[in-house]
């Protein structure tokens, strides 16, 4: 094949046990996407969403991590088979992952150290927080 990630991608998979399971996560927001200044335009490319889509297979899992709520992150993600991991972590979605909940209690938790925080504008250039369904959403 003529993509240059291919002896990348074949030194990888030499390195590991045939029909070993393998987890490859990514974020999304900085690592798939580039940081933008308006939150809503980050999105995955036509090429980036058809090589990330071949990877969840019978011993492989794909995982995209993102601070956006679950809804907004399946939204820009498009691969139905991929897990999905919004909200730091409090919302999840993905195969074998139905009924999927955050411990009891995390909420309440990340909430009071939300809280704890002194506001500090500025602090984070780039950066905008907002409390969706979850205590915190950023983007």
């Amino acid at each position: 094949s003529d993509d240059p990630a291919d002896p990348l991608a074949k030194a990888v998979l030499a390195r590991i046990e045939p029909g070993s399971p393998i987890l490859v996560a990514l974020d999304f927001d900085g690592t798939l996407s580039e940081i933008r200044d308006d939150p809503d335009t980050p999105s995955l490319s036509a090429e980036q969403r058809r090589i990330l889509a071949q990877v969840p297979h019978e011993t492989r899992l794909l995982a995209i991590l993102s601070g956006r709520s679950l809804a907004d992150l399946r939204s820009r993600i498009g691969i139905d088979e991929a897990i999905c991991v919004g909200n730091h972590g409090m919302e999840m979605s993905g195969p074998g992952l139905d009924g999927w909940q955050a411990p009891e209690g995390s909420e309440e938790r990340l909430s009071a150290l939300l809280a704890s925080i002194p506001a500090r504008e500025g602090t984070w250039i780039g950066t905008q927080c907002s409390r969706e369904s979850s205590p915190m959403s950023a983007g």
